[in-house]
């Protein structure tokens, strides 16, 4: 049997950690979050980010300065992206987001958002059959949006 290198043909993005400095209605909404308070998000990126870094670092919002110059090679290579999401994360907006920003970029972006909370499948195994289905399917090419 010969081996050769794992060609990488896309990108899962599963409840994207993104924020940044103007904060999106699902954080607003959902700012006192039991699982997920805006204070702990914050917390999270002020440990990750590089140092003086804001929340408007590309790491931590794509959206910034019209997104990576890494969107344009993940398009030539034909890259596809799903991004999911659940409407009760303080993350969705910016998750949702990102998943616009590279439609529009022109890049095969598929979409999966539903109910429930950040990271559910984790809490609830009952809750992950959904997901990995959409994954099975976007790993097959089978679909390209899903809502529930």
């Amino acid at each position: 049997m010969e081996l050769r290198p794992v060609k990488i043909n896309g990108l899962i993005l599963h409840h994207p950690y993104f924020s940044g400095t103007k904060r999106t209605g699902s954080e607003e909404r959902l700012k006192n979050d039991p699982l997920l308070p805006l204070y702990s998000i914050d917390q999270m990126f002020d440990l990750s980010l590089p140092e003086g870094a804001d929340h408007d670092h590309e790491y931590c919002n794509p959206l910034v300065n019209g997104g990576s110059k890494n969107i344009d090679l993940m398009k030539s290579m034909g890259w596809r992206v799903l991004v999911t999401g659940c409407f009760d994360d303080p993350l969705m907006d910016a998750g949702l987001e990102c998943a616009k920003m590279l439609e529009g970029k022109g890049v095969q972006t598929v979409k999966f958002f539903s109910d429930g909370y950040h990271a559910m499948e984790v809490f609830d195994a009952s809750m992950s059959d959904p997901l990995y289905d959409i994954i099975k399917d976007f790993i097959y090419c089978r679909s390209n949006e899903y809502k529930s």
